[in-house]
């Protein structure tokens, strides 16, 4: 593939706002002190530089395009330092087809490095578009230890769709196979409730180790026992069997007695079967005992997320 010219005119149109904006100001200082005179900044500011508007937005497709097509571009490439400027320049109400196919192949491949982007509306078939090449990079990822990019990018796995998760994948189940993987995957564990109720003993499990008291770094892990706790929520009485489980565990103080007071260990044991009342107000609540109890049940209603 031949390369195409690097031409500063084009360069400079494709600089991220900030950086355009700085490169304006330098060049309006030297005009003032050639000519004496001071000019506004205005004058200088002739070409659009919203991101994704108009020319720019054409250009900056274009060349992000160039440098996905081409393997021998390196990630220092002046073009994957603009994928930020593309994702926050993306509509957050409708994407086209054409932007989510990109924003795939972004993901997907490994030269780029920004993986933070908007929550965008999207309808559940773009979603599943995306799932794919999540589920590829966060693998790549995890092999790389390069778990804060791997959490920020797992954690969008959370709208995908009802249902995303169903089938067996043998990359959740590598994934979920450390304890890293664990603690950065959150959705994932939540999202074993998809397959049905025959997730649910293994649900149950990551609730009492997550809760172990000899676990290290307990904090952390708590993060695992509530992902798993949301999953058996998203059950509901599908997992009613498991609500001996956690009742016993209530008893013999796996689960932490500050714990047992939350909304989401609450609504959880609403979801599986209890009857709501059997929750007074916690100690650090106020209130009407009646609205808190209803809360309780629309939490579980909800499958324990909060909407």
């Amino acid at each position: 593939m031949t390369r195409r010219p690097n031409h500063v005119g084009k360069i400079l149109s494709l600089l991220p706002r900030a950086q355009y904006q700085t490169f304006l100001r330098a060049k309006l200082i030297h005009f003032q002190v050639e000519l004496g005179k001071n000019l506004p900044l205005e004058q200088f500011t002739e070409l659009d530089v919203a991101p994704l508007t108009g020319l720019n937005g054409k250009r900056i497709r274009e060349h992000l395009d160039e440098a996905l097509d081409d393997p021998s571009v390196p990630s220092t490439d002046g073009a994957f330092g603009l994928v930020k400027d593309y994702f926050e320049g993306l509509p957050r109400d409708h994407l086209a087809a054409a932007d989510v196919r990109r924003m795939a192949r972004l993901i997907k491949d490994s030269r780029v490095t920004s993986l933070e982007f908007p929550d965008y509306k999207l309808e559940p078939n773009q979603l599943l578009q995306l799932q794919d090449p999540m589920l590829d990079r966060l693998l790549l990822l995890a092999a790389a230890n390069e778990w804060p990019v791997y959490h920020q990018l797992a954690s969008r796995l959370k709208r995908m769709p009802e249902g995303a998760f169903s089938r067996p994948d043998p990359r959740v189940e590598h994934l979920l196979s450390s304890t890293k993987g664990l603690l950065n995957s959150p959705v994932l564990i939540s999202r074993l409730a998809d397959r049905g109720p025959s997730e649910s003993e293994r649900l149950f499990s990551f609730v009492r180790e997550g809760y172990a008291p000899a676990s290290k770094n307990r904090t952390r892990r708590s993060e695992i026992a509530e992902a798993a706790l949301r999953g058996l929520c998203r059950l509901g009485p599908a997992a009613r069997p498991i609500l001996a489980g956690l009742r016993r565990a209530a008893e013999d103080g796996t689960v932490p007695p500050g714990m047992q007071d939350s909304d989401l260990w609450r609504a959880t044991l609403v979801s599986l079967g209890t009857n709501a009342e059997e929750f007074d107000l916690p100690k650090n609540r106020h209130g009407q005992i009646d609205r808190y109890r209803q809360s309780l049940r629309k939490l579980a209603d909800n499958g324990c997320e909060s909407r």
